[in-house]
Order: structure tokens, then sequence, then C-alpha cells
């Protein structure tokens, strides 16, 4: 075999390997992405859910109401203690 073929054929199986490693990484990124993105859209919906709670609270904590926390209490930073210790906190 002449040293240009052998040449040749060094060359083609160093870019076959190095396409190989190339679509490896690829399938790599790309279930990295895939679970990133799987993982975005769960805090999410999680973010919507802790959103909704706050404006429940927001909304109930600017209101004089009144609760069955075995007192009555201000709308206000007392609000946040009845809470609290309606919790056990």
């Amino acid at each position: 075999m002449s040293r240009g073929k052998e040449c040749v054929e060094d060359a083609t199986r160093d870019a076959l390997a190095y396409i190989e490693r190339i679509e490896r990484e690829r399938a790599e990124f790309r279930n990295d992405a895939l679970g990133c993105t799987s993982r975005i859209a769960a805090l999410e919906a999680e973010n919507e859910t802790l959103r909704a709670d706050a404006e429940r609270y927001r909304w109930l904590r600017k209101r004089p109401v009144s609760a069955d926390f075995g007192y009555s209490y201000q709308a206000n930073e007392a609000l946040d203690a009845a809470i609290d210790a309606a919790r056990g906190e």
C-alpha cells in the first residue's frame, strides 16, 4: 500500500472517530437540554402554585376579616403571627 493511500485511510479513520465523538456529545447535550426543559416546566408550575398562594395571602392580609385561629387579629403583621402560631411555628 502506498504512503499516500495510508495517509488517506488514517485521515478517514480519524475523521470518522471525530464524527462519532461529536454525535455522542450532541446526544448528551440534547438529553441535558431535555432534562433542563422538563425541570424548567416543573419549576414554572410550582411558581404558579406559589404565586396563587401568595396572592390569596396578600388578599387576606389587606382585609379586616376574622378567622378561627382561636382568637381575632388585625390584618397586618399580627396576621403573620396568627398564621405562624396556628401552624405551630
